[in-house]
């Protein structure tokens, strides 16, 4: 099986070169992983690093960077590689300070994995919740390095227990430990330990909590206003948009950000939007009803200062970060295609995340948060229940310590 595997990645890395004649993302994939063995080479310490960690892409960085953070707070002159397989990821964090070398993941075959390995030499391996890739997961276990899972992920119908995954589950065995956000849906090697930790994103999300300074100008803009925050907002959620500013939330104040906050998604805001409104970029006018965020990295930041939020996504691919807003005491409302994400269906459960299927239903749960006591419990069951999250950070960064 493994031997068909190779040629499927063969033609894989064929497609995506043939791919990155006319797309800009595979030219970077392509690109990014020239000379990546005299890089890698060239960049790797005497002896080897003390931890690699490698994500997908930029969700998993997330995931994975809570953990990355704490080791070199608790490590500061560990040599620490950090590799991604996704340009989305790459791109975005090629400049991250914590770690002392970046880069991509060089294509799954049988000699680059162990050509990875050798080189890099890692003392300790953390893969972020997927990314199995079989060449480097057999040479991992065939190396000195100490390797674990992070943030993983085992649903029904996951690959590892499908008819062809199940001829691949073996090489789970290159890890020594597996740490689950929640109970796996099928049984793992009795060999790996298993650790249910949750997910450390909700440390990663209280930090930033934590370090966000207060912004004066917007802080005086909402007074004593209830304030809806809509995060990552996209074409599809619109509708959703314009029903609360001419219906149930008309007296509420309001911060946008578009998914992307690029000219076409804000003209898009600003069409449905019957309220006065401004740029987040302008300076605050105390009787603007309506902010558009119009640049990136603003709105984990923006929590804070609302009442309520809804999280775009749902009536698209799926929803996007709720644990940012629950971190914030804001509950949340999203659209129907949750299921993927743990964190939604266990918000729903404690009634902190309410899902919608149109405009009724929004309406009906507004009638809600505009009753101040019932507003008030769900803020406050927000935190509780984002606190009782926490930790699998400090539970990973032990055994780390422990196996080290």
């Amino acid at each position: 099986m493994l031997f068909f595997y190779s040629i499927v990645i063969f033609f894989y890395g064929l497609f995506i070169r043939i791919a990155s004649l006319f797309s800009d993302k595979a030219k970077l994939w392509i690109f990014g992983r020239k000379n990546w063995k005299n890089n890698l080479q060239k960049n790797t310490p005497p002896g080897g690093f003390d931890l690699w960690m490698h994500c997908s892409s930029l969700g998993e960085f997330e995931q994975g960077r809570p953990v990355l953070e704490a080791y070199r707070k608790s490590h500061s002159s560990a040599k620490i590689l950090l590799s991604f397989f996704s340009p989305s990821g790459y791109e975005i964090r090629k400049n991250y300070e914590v770690v002392d070398y970046i880069c991509y993941l060089p294509l799954d075959t049988k000699s680059n994995a162990k050509k990875w390995l050798s080189i890099a030499a890692p003392k300790q391996t953390i893969i972020v919740k997927y990314d199995f890739w079989f060449h480097f997961l057999l040479a991992i276990k065939n190396s000195p390095t100490k390797a674990i899972l992070i943030s993983a992920l085992f649903n029904k119908n996951h690959f590892f227990d499908s008819w062809i995954g199940k001829y691949f589950k073996y090489t789970l065995s290159a890890f020594q430990a597996i740490f689950f956000q929640k109970e796996p849906a099928f049984p793992i090697e009795k060999s790996i330990l298993i650790e249910i930790v949750g997910d450390t994103r909700v440390d990663r999300v209280l930090k930033i909590q934590e370090e966000n300074s207060s912004n004066k100008a917007l802080a005086h803009w909402v007074a004593e206003n209830k304030v809806m925050i809509w995060g990552s907002v996209w074409d599809h959620d619109l509708f959703i948009l314009k029903s609360a500013l001419i219906g149930p939330l008309k007296d509420w104040k309001h911060i946008i950000a578009p998914h992307e906050p690029n000219i076409k998604n804000i003209n898009g805001i600003e069409e449905n939007c019957p309220l006065n409104f401004q740029l987040f970029s302008e300076p605050i006018n105390s009787k603007t009803q309506v902010i558009i965020v119009d640049s990136i990295g603003q709105l984990s930041s923006l929590y804070k200062y609302g009442s309520a939020s809804y999280i775009g996504g749902g009536f698209g691919n799926g929803i996007h970060n709720t644990l940012e807003p629950m971190a914030a005491s804001c509950p949340v409302i999203i659209g129907p295609k949750y299921f993927k994400f743990p964190e939604a269906i266990e918000g729903i459960k404690n009634n902190i995340v309410f899902s919608i299927n149109n405009v009724q239903e929004f309406k009906n749960i507004c009638k809600i948060f505009v009753q101040p006591n019932a507003l008030l419990q769900a803020q406050n069951e927000c935190q509780k229940f984002i606190k009782s999250k926490a930790g699998a950070t400090s539970k990973i960064l032990q055994y780390l310590e422990e196996i080290g």
